[in-house]
C-alpha cells in the first residue's frame, strides 16, 4: 500500500473506491530519502464516465476597460408580478445593459395589493464609454416595457 496506515482517506459509495487521499507511507523506499512529507490523491474517472456537470461552462468574455454607468430606478407594481419574469424582460430587450439587481422592497400598509420596489441597473458597453444620452434612452425603453406589460408606476 503506498499510503500511510493512519495518514489516509478512501472516498467511497456502494462499497466502490472513488478515490484515495494522504500521506505516502514512509515505509516506501523510493521515499526514504525525503524528509518531508509526500501526498498524493489518487481519482477513478472510471466510475465518472456516465457523469455530466448540470451547469454550462461560461464563456470567458474581455473585462471592458471602459467604465460602466449606474443608474437606480424605483416602481410601484402588483405583488403577483413575478420579480424573475420582469427582469427577463428587461435583459432581453435593452442591449447595453451589464447587470440588473432588485436593491429594495417596500409594502405600504395604504395599498396592500401593490409593492414598491427598487432596481439597480448597471450599463457597460466593450468597445467605448455609453453616452448619458444612450442610457437615458435605454432607462425609457426600461419604462415603457414596464408600463406596457405590467403597468408599473414609476416613481420620481
Amino acid at each position: 500500500n503506498y499510503f500511510h496506515p493512519t495518514r489516509s482517506i478512501q472516498f467511497t459509495i456502494n462499497k466502490k473506491i472513488l478515490g484515495t487521499f494522504g500521506e505516502i507511507n514512509p515505509l516506501i523506499e523510493e521515499f526514504h530519502g525525503i524528509s518531508e512529507p509526500i501526498y498524493l490523491f489518487e481519482f477513478n474517472l472510471g466510475y465518472f464516465k456516465n457523469w455530466k456537470i448540470k451547469s454550462t461552462v461560461t464563456n470567458y468574455n474581455q473585462y471592458s476597460k471602459y467604465p460602466s454607468v449606474t443608474r437606480d430606478i424605483s416602481l410601484i407594481l402588483d405583488k403577483k408580478t413575478s420579480f424573475s419574469e420582469l427582469k427577463d424582460k428587461i435583459q432581453k430587450r435593452i442591449k447595453h445593459l451589464k447587470s440588473i439587481k432588485f436593491f429594495d422592497v417596500y409594502f405600504d400598509s395604504k395599498q396592500s395589493d401593490k409593492v414598491n420596489l427598487g432596481i439597480r441597473l448597471e450599463f457597460q458597453v466593450s468597445d467605448r464609454t455609453l453616452t448619458a444620452i444612450e442610457i437615458e434612452q435605454e432607462i425609457k425603453n426600461i419604462e415603457n416595457l414596464l408600463k406596457e406589460k405590467y403597468n408599473v408606476n414609476i416613481r420620481d
